[in-house]
């Protein structure tokens, strides 16, 4: 990962967070794909776990959007870096996940 960024560039891990999002997420995006064009068009049984597996995509679709989004305005930068109206917009963009931050937080 070294050749993509450097991290004194950055100083921070806000481009960790948007590669690894990106990255996770057009993975999946690709197998989830591949299982349904084959469930449809060679077995013709779609069920309920696909269903499943398709409203998780657009969850996950739309917390890939929200961490870059949030990486933009300021995650994963060194707080001591930021502005205080920064702070705020960061929190503010993180908020609007579509997940509880209890369920998001490590």
């Amino acid at each position: 990962m070294g050749v993509i960024y450097h991290r004194a560039v950055f100083k921070g891990r806000g481009t960790e967070l948007a590669l690894v999002s990106i990255v996770t997420t057009v993975l999946a995006l690709c197998v989830v794909t591949i299982r349904i064009t084959a469930r449809a068009f060679l077995t013709n049984a779609l069920g309920h776990d696909d269903a499943a597996i398709v409203f998780s995509m657009i969850f996950s679709i739309a917390l890939c959007i929200v961490n870059c989004i949030s990486v933009y305005y300021g995650v994963g930068k060194p707080i001591s870096t930021l502005l205080p109206y920064e702070i705020h917009r960061a929190l503010l963009v993180r908020s609007l996940s579509p997940f509880p931050p209890f369920l998001t937080q490590s």
